[in-house]
């Protein structure tokens, strides 16, 4: 019947955790996962299906004005149809606060 709404259930979860090394130089280290219970007949199986990823940072703020950082992620998802990948990513940044 094609009248009918129907529902898809969803998992979620998020933790982080913040750890100060020195007065200047903290850490944050996060991780998240997702898992979508889809309705494959009605949109396919080219969805997501899980997804997690990982977090970990170095943040370094030598004055008051500035921050530089590093930040390591990695992060997985497979689809419905069984197809999976994997992501690693290397960042950084610089901040420099004007007020």
């Amino acid at each position: 019947n094609s009248d009918r709404l129907e529902t898809q259930s969803a998992f979620a979860s998020y933790g982080s955790y913040q750890h100060y090394w020195t007065d200047d130089l903290r850490s944050n280290f996060m991780a998240g996962y997702v898992n979508i219970d889809n309705a494959t007949d009605l949109i396919g199986t080219a969805r997501n299906e899980d997804i997690w990823s990982a977090h970990a940072n170095l943040l370094w703020q030598p004055h008051k004005k500035v921050r530089v950082g590093v930040e390591y992620m990695h992060g997985e998802r497979s689809l419905e149809n069984g197809t999976d990948g994997s992501l690693d990513r290397v960042m950084g940044s610089v901040i420099y606060t004007l007020d």
